[in-house]
């Protein structure tokens, strides 16, 4: 009896509190309660934007990790630490002249391979042309480096890729920085992926959807192919001679190789023909390494590269190392002689001290010294 009454109390209690919530309930309603402005609507709304920040943080940082993994791909240069190459002072981006030494190989993962051939591809931006030189691997030349008579294709097995660059710039006078090395089972693996190439027209063999969507075409560049070039650079160079760019192929003969005077009349006279420098800044040369040759050797360097050559001549001193004068450092011309010559080092005519040196004779004074004729 007792335990009935301790329930219906209980009971009137429960009733009593359920009345009461629903007597302030029903008054927050006539205030416009609404379950939106609720304590457990804004508990639910912070919840979801936590997971939607969460999720967000997690596809940007995925985005951002996939963007850095691409642009280090694209950066890295396909090159291997044995083989040595000049040195790169910058990354072509498709706007300034280009010239890349094609080597062919037997295999390229045997270290002593021997040459199979030598090509220089030219790419002019401003005429719109690329051209494609086939230099004769056997004829002979001074080797760079002081290594005597020679031929391209010694050249390759004394010193791998550096000493063909560097005897290629020395005989041609034509600086080539950049190299690709490939290998004759890299040639037939690219005529199973595109066929017979046009080299004059690349684009008829070579279109884009195999180019950039084909994973074989990846997978080559990774396994078949050694350059000090990024994969950017390389992607750069498809995509401007599969462009609307006309390409001309030329064979250089042992004679025209030999004869440095033959060279130069072909070079300028089809290659260079109708390129102008923009500027047409004066170009001085002169010998600072007291090596006999070497400033006329950098005057056929400044011609070959399409500028206008003042005059060639002698400093008063030896200099160890190489640098430019220039009434404008930063002038188009400054920083092309900077490339094709491999010098860094460029001063302000206004800040040097000329004394002797005929530094104030034309607008680019290019001092050749001791760490450049030393290598030719």
């Amino acid at each position: 009896m007792h335990s009935k009454r301790v329930y219906a109390i209980i009971l009137l209690v429960m009733l009593a509190r359920s009345a009461k919530k629903s007597k302030k309930i029903s008054a927050k309603r006539k205030e416009g309660f609404s379950w939106k402005k609720s304590k457990a609507a804004r508990k639910a709304r912070k919840k979801i934007r936590f997971l939607f920040f969460a999720v967000l943080s997690l596809v940007l940082t995925t985005l951002l990790l996939t963007a850095f993994s691409i642009y280090k791909f694209a950066k890295a240069p396909l090159i291997s630490a044995s083989l040595g190459s000049i040195e790169k002072n910058e990354e072509w981006q498709g706007e300034d002249d280009l010239n890349v030494l094609f080597l062919v190989v037997g295999d390229i993962n045997k270290t002593t391979s021997s040459l199979k051939g030598a090509y220089i591809l030219k790419i002019v931006p401003q005429s719109q042309n690329y051209f494609i030189v086939n230099l004769p691997i056997f004829a002979d030349c001074d080797l760079a480096e002081r290594y005597g008579e020679g031929s391209l294709s010694k050249a390759f097995v004394i010193g791998n890729v550096r000493l063909t660059q560097e005897t290629v710039f020395k005989q041609l006078a034509v600086y080539s920085n950049s190299y690709v090395l490939i290998d004759e089972k890299g040639i037939s693996e690219i005529k199973e992926m595109f066929g017979e190439v046009d080299l004059k027209d690349i684009s008829k063999n070579v279109s884009a959807t195999k180019l950039y969507l084909n994973p074989n075409f990846l997978k080559f560049l990774k396994t078949r192919v050694k350059s000090n070039l990024s994969m950017g650079e390389i992607f750069r160079v498809l995509g401007f001679v599969r462009g609307e760019n006309s390409g001309k192929v030329f064979e250089i003969n042992e004679e025209s190789f030999k004869d440095r005077e033959l060279f130069d009349v072909f070079w300028k006279s089809y290659i260079l023909r109708g390129i102008t420098g923009e500027e047409n800044a004066r170009i001085m040369i002169l010998n600072g390494a007291e090596i006999a040759g070497l400033a006329g050797w950098g005057g056929r360097v400044v011609e070959n590269s399409g500028l206008t050559l003042l005059d060639v001549g002698n400093t008063e001193k030896k200099y160890e190392k190489s640098f430019l004068v220039s009434v404008d450092p930063l002038s188009k011309t400054s920083q092309k002689l900077s490339r094709v010559f491999g010098i860094a080092e460029i001063k302000d005519r206004d800040a040097v001290e000329s004394g002797t040196e005929p530094f104030f004779r034309g607008e680019v004074v290019v001092i050749l010294g001791l760490d450049i004729g030393n290598v030719l």
